[in-house]
């Protein structure tokens, strides 16, 4: 009896814990430093597109930075490199700057701000909350008398177990978004794309043949592909005429 007593004062005091967290929440944001995630987008237009790329590799060296993704794209226009550059919150505007005032003209450009401050706080209260709990039905589970009781209480623990888990799952990626800032950065190179009037015709002229060669063989291959409707219709020509023969002939016969 005494144990479920416990049992229920245990849930009931956690229903009331995490109701009245919100007023503990509001005094710790007060005093706990603010949580922000930083991101960004920047475009660059240059006209030495390993050039810029060399540069933004060092300022990720120079910055304890990391690249979190890269990738480049080359077609008959341009010639366009993207990076994902994860930097340190303290190192994130001296690196925008310098990127900045490099030789890439900056053709576009947005800084985001989310603070997670309130979220943060919330997910290490309940964290808190939950660990102080898990303990409390650790000491109730050692005075449990029966098995129902047992299993009742490493029910509970088990629920609280995977709630800290995943809590503590949240913290972590929280911690790893505020403590880097996120930049995206598309670098463009414009192809010379210019070409004279004789280059212009002589491709033109190789184009036009060709589209003329290409038309040519589609046209022999459809008439291969008819040949069965062709020989249908030669036979039939041939039953037509030799009908007529007939009865061109009956009908001197009668005359």
């Amino acid at each position: 009896m005494g144990t479920n007593a416990e049992y229920d004062e245990i849930a009931v005091e956690e229903s009331a814990k995490t109701s009245s967290s919100v007023g503990d929440e509001n005094k710790t944001i007060q005093q706990s430093k603010r949580k922000v995630i930083r991101t960004g987008d920047l475009y660059l237009e240059s006209e030495d597109l390993q050039e810029t790329v060399a540069e933004i590799k060092s300022l990720v060296a120079k910055s304890d930075a990391y690249l979190a993704d890269e990738s480049m794209q080359d077609n008959n226009y341009q010639i366009t490199a993207n990076f994902v550059v994860r930097i340190p919150v303290n190192s994130f505007d001296s690196f925008l700057k310098d990127l900045e005032g490099g030789k890439a003209k900056i053709t576009g450009k947005n800084i985001h701000l989310q603070d997670v401050t309130k979220q943060f706080v919330d997910l290490e209260i309940r964290l808190a909350n939950k660990e102080k709990y898990v303990q409390r039905y650790l000491q109730l589970l050692k005075k449990a008398n029966s098995v129902k009781e047992i299993l009742e209480v490493q029910t509970e623990i088990r629920q609280l177990e995977e709630e800290i888990e995943s809590t503590k799952g949240q913290l972590k990626y929280l911690t790893n978004q505020t403590s880097y800032s996120t930049l995206r950065i598309t670098v463009v190179q414009n192809k010379d794309i210019a070409v004279s009037d004789s280059e212009s015709f002589w491709s033109k002229l190789k184009s036009s043949i060709a589209k003329g060669w290409h038309f040519f063989v589609d046209t022999i291959l459809v008439l291969f592909a008819l040949w069965p409707f062709g020989l249908v219709f030669i036979v039939l020509i041939f039953l037509f005429r030799k009908y007529r023969r007939r009865k061109k002939k009956r009908h001197s016969a009668t005359h």
